[in-house]
């Protein structure tokens, strides 16, 4: 055991021990970091506030018409205060201008501008978006990107559309907004659009030599100048379209305004179109198809024409699914009720065997069936192969029109449209996008337009109003012409000319024959054939004749006959439906309150208050008195018109189907003997 000093010392000693340890330990510290210094540094992502971005048109335009061209700006920037190299997205989207499935605005090519550092645009034709990756460093500001839409003449309807474009920026921390522009969109009947013309260049020609002319001798001679040669206009890409996408292959299609060969590039990044395709042949018209590609990949490509580059664009492959397909035997053409074709088998569609003839402005309708469900869009694009014999075929953007798909009933899709105004042959084809993201086009016919059945005065060739033409139809079976009978909404045949001389009418290929007649002309019987060597529907011109009792005769058996014949056609639309029987039996009924009504009102004027007491009593009977002869008037020809239904549809359907309103008619008659005849 230590005693209380020896404890004293060990403890003094154990303080001595640690306070000389720290102070080794603070001298050899400040030995190893006296030269040295602790840095920390952190990044402070930037702020909205720091970038720029705004978006506008630069047109200044809020109405527009078909064949417009609008263009577009998006300014852009980051400021000092981004203190950092910033990636910028830029996305243009003009897809909000459709009505009725169909697009107004179209991308006019090669109009995009580069981004800051010669970034390029980036255009998606499919998703109808136009995209930009700029790498921009901070300070830099006021930097703008341009681009240029056109409206098409695809909508003609009187509806007023909102065409809104919208603009967005994307930095990698935040979403700068969206902006947006909005025009209203308003079809000009009465705009010309441009007549097609032939694609073949100006020829260049040599330069002929100036000739002076023979002038007397005391006078200069006159030199003739050469004719002015029109200079041959650049080459421009003036279309590109993606006509097909699967999930191995894509469909480009270009258009040049001369002809020239093309290369397409492609890859799958928009720096890397490592990939080449080339058309040399000299053309108007390349097509190229990408094969062997990724299902859900993106790829990148652009047409090269020499020297000149177009857009690069983008496009998405489908994912591995089946490609929706028209099914066999449904599509079918036919005209105000008149079927034009049989159901035709995709054979036929494919290899372009069915040529339809049609007049010029008359409507008609496509119905056909899809295989499977899993469709995004359908669109009907006719596009026009020759114009009076020019051949244009893909020339430009403006010789298509596309027309809305509607689905009629579950997997039946039907396409209504009005024949082009020019005579010439047009390509329909249906266009099916599928949600797999795959596009498949089929040609569906060749359009045959030519001029319409007219009629006209022999003497003076102007158009005649109201003749009347009867038509009949060859039957191959007895060789013999027929009557052409439709039972539609109104009598078919026979038809009447308009104002201009055209009688309205669409036929299916055959042969056929017309009575022509007018008064004051002689009638004239003609026979034609409706096929694809045609090239217009009969122009008929008839010879005027002196008034005469024949003709007159002739006239009134004519107008006797049309009467028939709608009465006919009349009888034949009512005996489906028993509704008009009750429509004419519950007016008769209600005739009859009325009527009874009136009689009371009348029996009790006369009996309660005599004229010489009451002088407007008098006045008050005249007015009842009238009324009730009115309805009386309308009972009996609604109880005559039943009473001639019944008794018809009675020798057609028999006793029973008929009985409700035999009996209700019955009723109806003897509750008016005994309220009126009483």
């Amino acid at each position: 055991m230590y005693t209380k000093p020896q404890k004293c010392f060990i403890v003094s000693l154990a303080l001595l021990c640690v306070l000389c340890l720290a102070s080794y330990f603070v001298i050899h510290a400040k030995a190893v970091f006296a030269d040295q210094s602790l840095q920390v540094s952190a990044t402070v992502p930037p702020r909205t506030s720091d970038y720029q971005f705004d978006f506008s048109q630069t047109s200044g335009q809020t109405n527009v018409q078909q064949d417009q061209i609008l263009t577009y700006q998006i300014t852009y920037g980051a400021r000092a205060s981004a203190g950092q190299t910033t990636v910028l997205t830029l996305t243009a989207d003009y897809s909000h201008d459709s009505i009725s499935g169909i697009d107004i605005l179209d991308y006019v090519p090669g109009s995009a501008s580069d981004g800051y550092g010669n970034a390029p645009p980036v255009v998606d034709l499919i998703n109808r978006k136009i995209q930009w990756t700029i790498t921009l460093p901070n300070g830099v500001t006021d930097q703008t990107v341009t681009f240029s839409l056109q409206t098409n003449s695809n909508y003609t309807g009187s509806a007023t559309v909102p065409l809104t474009v919208t603009a967005s920026a994307q930095t990698p921390y935040f979403s700068l907004g969206q902006r947006s522009n909005t025009v209203y969109y308003t079809y000009n009947p009465g705009s010309a659009t441009p007549t097609p013309t032939s694609t073949t260049p100006p020829a260049t020609a040599t330069p002929l030599p100036q000739t002076p002319t023979t002038t007397p001798q005391n006078q200069l001679p006159t030199i003739t100048p050469a004719p002015t040669v029109p200079l041959k206009p650049p080459l421009q890409i003036t279309n590109v379209s993606i006509t097909q996408v699967s999930q191995t292959s894509v469909t480009v299609s270009a258009t040049t305004n001369l002809p020239t060969g093309l290369v397409l590039q492609y890859g799958t990044s928009q720096g890397a179109l490592t990939k080449t395709l080339a058309s040399p042949a000299s053309d108007i018209t390349h097509v190229f198809t990408m094969s062997s590609l990724s299902p859900d990949t993106t790829y990148y490509f652009r047409i090269v024409a020499g020297s000149l580059y177009s857009d690069i664009y983008v496009v998405h492959t489908a994912k591995t699914s089946t490609n929706q397909q028209i099914q066999n035997q449904t599509v079918t053409f036919s005209s105000n009720g008149i079927l034009l074709t049989t159901p035709m088998t995709i054979e036929q569609l494919t290899q372009h065997l069915q040529t339809i003839v049609l007049p010029r402005d008359e409507n008609f309708e496509v119905t056909f069936s899809l295989s499977s469900s899993s469709v995004k869009s359908l669109l009907g694009i006719v596009q026009s192969e020759s114009v009076l014999g020019i051949s244009n075929f893909f020339t430009t953007a403006q010789n298509e029109t596309v027309i809305p798909v509607f689905e009629k009933t579950p997997g039946v899709f039907t396409l209504q449209m009005r024949t082009p105004n020019a005579k010439g042959m047009y390509a329909l084809r249906i266009r099916i996008q599928q949600t797999d993201g795959s596009i498949n086009q089929f040609h569906i016919a060749t359009i045959k337009v030519v001029n319409p059945f007219t009629i006209r005065s022999q003497t003076t060739q102007q158009p005649l109003n109201q003749a009347r033409v009867f038509f009949y139809h060859y039957n191959y079976l007895t060789h013999t012409y027929i009557p052409l009978v439709y039972y539609d909404t109104r009598p078919r045949n026979p038809l009447f000319s308009d104002s201009n001389g055209i009688v309205h009418i669409v036929l299916p290929q055959g042969k056929y024959k017309a009575d022509i007649a007018a008064v004051g002309f002689v009638q004239r019987s003609i026979t034609f054939s409706i096929n694809p060597a045609i090239t217009d529907f009969p122009l008929v011109s008839l010879q005027p004749s002196s008034f005469s009792l024949g003709q007159l005769l002739q006239y009134l058996a004519n107008a006797l006959s049309d009467m028939l014949i709608a009465v006919s056609i009349f009888l034949q639309l009512i005996s489906s439906s028993y509704e008009p029987i009750g429509l004419f039996a519950v007016a008769a009924l209600c005739m009859l309150v009325v009527t009874s009504i009136l009689t009371i009102i009348k029996l009790s004027l006369r009996k309660s208050a005599a004229p010489e007491k009451f002088p407007p009593a008098k006045y008050l009977t005249a007015v009842v008195s009238l009324l009730l002869l009115f309805f009386k008037s309308i009972y009996q020809s609604c109880l005559f018109l039943v009473c001639i239904l019944c008794i018809f549809l009675l020798f057609l359907f028999g006793f029973t189907p008929v009985f409700p309103w035999l009996a209700l008619t019955v009723l109806t008659l003897l509750l008016w003997f005994f309220f009126i005849r009483l």
